[in-house]
């Protein structure tokens, strides 16, 4: 076997090293590269609620619904099996809330049903 087929073998097999580590990873790690993509997402909901928030609703209201919702995530909602599918629902609500890039009154009303849902005990 020459030179180059040695190389290309070694790098061969780093490259599946590294795909199956990442793979071990992912795998053990799911549930907290899911709270995180879930935190971040809902940053983002926040964030743009907050600027389209329409007449009636007082930001500070908004804010506080928005901090329960992420201290109940980080308290291990997530994990809890019976608010699983809440929060399903509540990704569903985000999707249709986002597809227009606006979110009027009924879309922030369904939103933060869906947040006290799955912050409710």
């Amino acid at each position: 076997m020459g030179t180059g087929c040695k190389v290309l073998l070694i790098v061969g097999a780093i490259l599946v090293a590294i795909v199956g580590v990442g793979i071990i990873l992912s795998y053990a790690y799911c549930d907290k590269i899911g709270n995180v993509l879930i935190e971040k997402s809902t940053d983002a909901i926040e964030l743009q609620v907050l600027k389209d928030l329409p007449e009636g609703y007082k930001i500070d209201d908004i804010k506080a619904a928005f901090k329960d919702f992420k201290d109940a995530l980080k308290s291990g909602a997530l994990k809890d099996k019976l608010k699983a599918p809440k929060i399903n629902a509540f990704a569903i609500d985000v999707q249709n809330a986002m597809k227009d890039r606006k979110i009027d009154k009924e879309e922030i009303d369904k939103l933060l049903a869906s947040m006290k849902d799955i912050v409710s005990k």
